[in-house]
């Protein structure tokens, strides 16, 4: 999302990486040919509430509110661009004038550095105000996913992405523009990526590239995701994986979703038209953070029952174009099924079924020690609700398909 090659020599704040404990008692399974993983919610936002959280997250930058070295040409706003509102979280871009310092404590005539234009004092005038959440936690590891739509038009670019110390970056996704079904894939490391492309010899400066899909960010809510590894990152849209990058982030980073607004034509972007929609929007409907767990535990409690999480409209999804990133990789092949497992209110569970496999997966709830079911569910829909009827007590609870089986801890209050 930075974007610059002279980077403005600013005063990163760091973060510790805390320890995770889980929010609200979501479990996910994945199945694969040769292997079964179990994740549980760490971290992330429902956005439920009346007002952003101001303990999970920042409303800029920790060290400015504007880049004066990238295409960004918007200030970010203290929480006036961040509203709440039935279950999401609105990130706006708008046209509204300002004069502010784009390092706020800096002195208005503190000059800005950058190494491709002249330095410009820190007290700036500004035409455009937009929105940005940065995360206080930095993660390392772990599948870190968006479920949103956003405004296109020239001008507008909106983004999910993960950033550090020495800007080192990965771009979840960013929309350039007016592209209504197409996202760009990157990663930007300390010391440059080793496998970035090479041709006659010469170094790639990048990896990234557009992914190309029919989605329709306008009209629909879709999820974008990424399963970051100590050996790669993989990409997911709806649950399918699109883009695969072989490396390795060694250092904890922060999570980052905003809408900027740029004025450049051939950046990501480009130039702001008289067609340009302000105010525009991004929609956020979750950001959920999973870390793996041998034993996750989903937690029928009546504080992760509040929620209902409602499905927003979306449509399926497909790929138009499988070159680079890469595509034509193993990793992306491997058939998979998801299974997300939800508390909702009355002691019921969502059952989310997501991926490339899908098998009809049976559902059992146990007393610990016994053989015999007390409840269970065929699950061979994309969304069912299951519920066991369960009296307060500690449970196992077991999913399975073709001598495949995974097990979770089940807790009622």
């Amino acid at each position: 999302m930075l974007h610059q090659n002279a980077v403005l020599k600013i005063r990163l704040l760091f973060f510790s990486v805390l320890m995770y404990f889980p929010i609200d008692g979501q479990v996910m399974i994945e199945f694969r040919e040769k292997s079964v993983r179990k994740w549980e919610l760490s971290d992330g936002d429902e956005f439920n509430g009346d007002g952003l959280d101001r303990e999970k997250w920042m409303t800029s930058y920790p060290w400015a509110r504007h880049l004066y070295c990238s295409m960004d040409v918007n200030y970010y706003s203290d929480g006036d661009d961040l509203i709440c509102k039935e279950g999401l979280l609105n990130i706006s871009a708008r046209v509204s004038p300002v004069q502010a310092r784009s390092i706020p404590y800096e002195r208005d005539d503190f000059l800005l550095p950058c190494d491709f234009k002249a330095p410009a004092r820190n007290l700036m005038q500004f035409d455009y105000q937009s929105g940005l959440i940065y995360s206080k936690k930095n993660f390392l590891y772990g599948y870190f996913e968006i479920n949103f739509r956003t405004d296109a038009g020239q001008g507008l670019w909106p983004a999910f992405w993960l950033f550090g110390a020495d800007n080192q970056e990965i771009d979840i996704f960013e929309i350039g523009g007016g592209r209504t079904g197409d996202f760009h894939v990157d990663v930007h490391c300390k010391k440059g990526c080793k496998n970035y492309p090479v041709f006659l010899g010469l170094l790639r400066t990048n990896w990234g590239d557009y992914v190309e899909t029919d989605a329709n960010w306008q009209k629909e809510y879709h999820t974008i995701a990424v399963d970051w590894e100590p050996e790669g990152i993989t990409w997911y849209l709806d649950g399918k994986a699109v883009a695969w990058w072989k490396g390795s982030f060694k250092e904890a980073l922060a999570l980052i979703a905003n809408l900027a607004v740029t004025n450049k034509a051939g950046s990501l972007g480009g130039a702001i038209s008289a067609a340009t929609p302000f105010p525009a929007f991004m929609q956020v409907d979750y950001i959920r953070v999973w870390q793996k767990s041998n034993e996750p535990v989903l937690r029928l409690t009546a504080e992760s029952m509040k929620a209902s999480y409602p499905l927003r409209p979306t449509a399926p999804s497909r790929l138009l174009n499988r070159k680079r990133p890469e595509f034509k990789r193993s990793v992306l092949k491997q058939p998979f099924t998801r299974l997300r497992l939800l508390p909702v209110p009355g002691g019921s569970i969502r059952i989310e079924q997501e991926g490339t496999l899908q098998k009809e997966i049976n559902i059992a709830v146990f007393k610990k020690g016994q053989s015999l079911p007390l409840s269970q569910i065929l699950v061979k829909a994309p969304h069912m609700l299951f519920s066991p009827g369960l009296k307060p007590g500690v449970y196992e609870l077991k999913a399975g398909f073709d001598g495949k089986s995974a097990s979770v801890v089940l807790e009622v209050p």
